[in-house]
């Protein structure tokens, strides 16, 4: 079973059969969570240079570029509900990863050749922002079942710098910013004493204009609340980016996803 399905399951069962909790999230009108998320990544680059009818290698930033596949990663996220049934949420995430190394084989990025050998300096840095509008068709003392639109807009660098024969710098750089709507659901329930489930599932495919994107966000956590404001959490979290275009500035793919554990710390009243 692959990590998708796993964690639509654990998302469904937070809305499974309600228990009796004494403390509720359910209950909280705002929360703000801090944490992190330590996170396996796999991410790979094709960028082709279609005017001079060059096609682009396709990069892998872990194997062929030597950036960092796992990276405790911050997470902030937080959330309010207004007119009882509606919710405003928003979460942050930020990946920064450089690598340095000798090229296994040859890459074509653009219109640049990075020859066999090559050293390189690579940069890699994304910043992944959420914000989504949810209404809970159900919500009581024990369980909250809705339903959320919102956007995934994800923030992306690189930079491949190296030396190449007679002296020669050969560079490619580009940066993109990617807002991907999404609709998802989200839910809670109680699961005895001070604990709770909760976990949210958002996906989207979408074509506009020369660009392509598709993403999957799911997380589950267990949470306990150990003071009537305060509490902490810990679960799991998958999500997955692709973006294609075919401008003149970006005629390529980016692709990547991280799946890992996460821990935070809430605050909610």
């Amino acid at each position: 079973m692959n990590k998708s399905v796993l964690l639509i399951a654990a998302a469904a069962a937070a809305v499974g059969t309600p228990q009796v909790a004494s403390a509720e999230t359910t209950s909280d009108q705002a929360w703000l969570d801090l944490g992190a998320f330590a996170a396996h990544i796999d991410s790979d680059l094709r960028l082709s240079n279609p005017n001079l009818g060059i096609p682009g290698t396709r990069v892998d930033f872990e194997s062929d570029l030597g950036l960092d596949s796992s990276r405790v990663m911050p997470k902030v996220s937080a959330g309010v509900r207004f007119l009882r049934r509606f919710r405003l949420e928003g979460d942050f995430f930020q990946l920064s990863r450089s690598g340095h190394l000798p090229l296994k084989g040859t890459l074509v990025i653009d219109d640049t050749v990075f020859p066999i050998n090559v050293d390189v300096h690579s940069k890699f840095k994304t910043n992944i922002y959420r914000v989504a509008l949810g209404y809970s068709f159900v919500r009581n003392d024990n369980v909250e079942l809705g339903v959320a639109v919102g956007a995934h807009i994800t923030d992306a660098a690189f930079r491949i710098r190296g030396e190449g024969p007679l002296g020669i710098t050969l560079e490619e750089h580009r940066s993109k910013s990617a807002p991907l709507p999404n609709v998802g659901l989200y839910g809670s329930t109680g699961l005895g004493g001070n604990f709770s489930l909760v976990g949210n599932v958002d996906a989207f495919k979408m074509k506009y204009g020369k660009y392509k994107g598709q993403l999957f966000d799911a997380q589950a956590a267990v949470q306990y609340r150990f003071a009537t404001h305060f509490g902490g959490g810990l679960g799991v979290r998958y999500a997955y980016y692709k973006v294609s275009g075919h401008a003149s500035d970006w005629h390529g793919v980016l692709r990547y996803d991280y799946f890992g554990p996460l821990a935070y710390l809430e605050l909610a009243f």
